[in-house]
């Protein structure tokens, strides 16, 4: 993958996420890029599926409030 196709992944994926990229290194953004999957165009996918996964098994309770209030 060449630096400016690079360069466009990352630039979608921080959009993404509501970031702006403040690197213009290409070594840097190289090691960003595989941080966040960028250059697996389906590793965003795995992590989000992943994440679901990771949801669902947990379990939430909440204490419901007294109804006898005065």
């Amino acid at each position: 993958m060449d630096n400016a196709e690079l360069a466009r992944r990352v630039e979608a994926e921080l959009r993404a996420q509501g970031l702006t990229r403040a690197v213009s290194d290409h070594t840097t953004l190289r090691q960003i890029a595989r941080l966040l999957g960028a250059e697996d165009p389906r590793a965003r996918e795995r992590r989000l599926a992943d994440l679901q996964r990771e949801l669902a098994g947990i379990e939430v309770r909440f204490r419901l409030l007294d109804e006898d209030v005065s």
